[in-house]
């Protein structure tokens, strides 16, 4: 059971996932979570290293979104900053949105990963999609009041499947 939930690579933050890991995987597509995956909970601000690392990906041909939970006006200038299209309200960990952002990238499922920081949304989510899925830790501490539950249900799962966060 808990194979279909594990994440299919785990690292420290966005920049540290390996493109080259990535492209042995198949993967050619990415959808990324915004809050504490590519910025700071409720911020705006992208750190350069994420920039740098989005423009690498672009670079190799990688063609990326952002899947939220959150409204739009709150991930629309993330996005724009990125130059990335984006699904807002995305109803995480139902699998609607991933399947909508894989045709919107032109990606089948099994091409595409998802990267979040959350395994009770992003990861579920993009499993349940059948997408592969990157989890990352969060970038900072402060929190939408929601993800603290989560964070406590995901400690004994991950525990169960021998993750630890890096």
């Amino acid at each position: 059971m808990l194979e279909a939930i594990r994440p299919d690579m785990v690292c420290r933050d966005v920049w540290s996932i390996d493109i080259d890991a990535l492209g042995r995987m198949g993967v050619r597509a990415l959808v990324f979570d915004l809050d504490n995956t590519l910025t700071l909970w409720n911020q705006y601000d992208v750190s350069e290293n994420t920039m740098q690392w989005i423009d690498d990906c672009r670079a190799r041909g990688i063609k990326m979104c952002i899947c939220s939970n959150n409204h739009a006006p709150r991930i629309q200038p993330v996005a724009g900053a990125l130059g990335l299209d984006f699904i807002a309200e995305a109803g995480k960990p139902k699998p609607h949105a991933y399947l909508s952002a894989c045709e919107r990238l032109g990606a089948r499922p099994v091409e595409t990963a998802a990267v979040g920081d959350q395994l009770m949304t992003d990861v579920i989510g993009a499993k349940r999609a059948g997408l592969r899925a990157v989890l990352v830790n969060p970038i900072g501490r402060r929190e939408f009041l929601g993800t603290y539950f989560n964070r406590m249900a995901e400690r004994p799962l991950l525990w169960l499947m021998g993750i630890k966060r890096p």
